[in-house]
């Protein structure tokens, strides 16, 4: 038999807990007897609830919500900008404990962490400012792109699949023509990644604009060997 805790743990199958989840968030739900009846013209909002009770078809019977059009909810855990999070662990009989938290407020670019509390969700964007095997040569805007969505850039990193001998990479990332670096990244003489350079890269510029546009820089490369097979990889959360 399902139970829960006084601090809102649950311990119960997984059907039991969907259950759960569809008591809560179809608590007020408009009730009707058959599919006929739910409203069309206009359709509700996305996230409106309802219940199917008494349909001809027994399988139309249960809960239902608007997600662009009715459908018969089996996963829609979020109604209302509110966040479900679910977190579990498998006890020694099988059974599994899952621990229920409701957030309101949030909005797509968030995530919420174990503790409850909401933060913006973590995002990377890699490149490739070479091909594998042709040795690297210096020059601005090796490569262009846009950015997918507005970021605050937290790190850079840089990889080639040949490392450089003789001298280092050095490598700047401008946004709209300009650095985002006040100390520019760098692979190390034979390196093959930036995370082991001697001297870390600086951001000078952490925000990054949804469609801004991102070129890549080669300021130096390997005296002996160029190095090849340059990747750069931007971390940061979703603005």
């Amino acid at each position: 038999e399902s139970t829960k805790t006084d601090t809102g743990g649950y311990a119960g199958t997984t059907q039991d807990l969907k259950d759960d989840l569809d008591n809560s968030i179809f608590t007020g739900a408009i009730t009707y007897q058959t599919i006929a009846d739910l409203p069309t013209a206009p359709v509700p909002d996305d996230g409106t609830p309802a219940i199917v009770a008494n349909d001809p078809n027994p399988n139309n019977n249960g809960n239902w919500a608007v997600d662009g059009i009715w459908v018969q909810n089996a996963s829609i855990y979020a109604k209302d900008n509110e966040v479900i999070h679910l977190t579990g662990n498998e006890t020694s009989t099988g059974e599994k404990t899952f621990e229920k938290v409701i957030i309101t407020g949030a909005i797509a670019d968030e995530f919420m962490k174990a503790d409850g509390s909401k933060s913006k969700l973590p995002c990377e964007v890699q490149l490739a400012a070479s091909d594998e095997t042709t040795d690297l040569t210096t020059g601005i805007t090796k490569v262009t792109f846009r950015m997918p969505y507005a970021m605050t850039l937290q790190s850079v990193r840089a990889s080639v699949g040949t490392a450089p001998t003789g001298a280092d990479i050095i490598v700047d990332i401008n946004e709209n023509g300009a650095s985002l670096l006040s100390t520019k990244l760098s692979i190390d003489a034979t390196e093959k990644t930036s995370t082991t350079a001697a001297t870390p890269p600086v951001i000078s510029d952490s925000n990054l604009a949804d469609d801004a546009e991102i070129t890549i820089d080669i300021d130096q490369i390997g005296s002996t060997i160029a190095g090849a097979g340059l990747k750069i990889t931007l971390k940061g959360l979703r603005a």
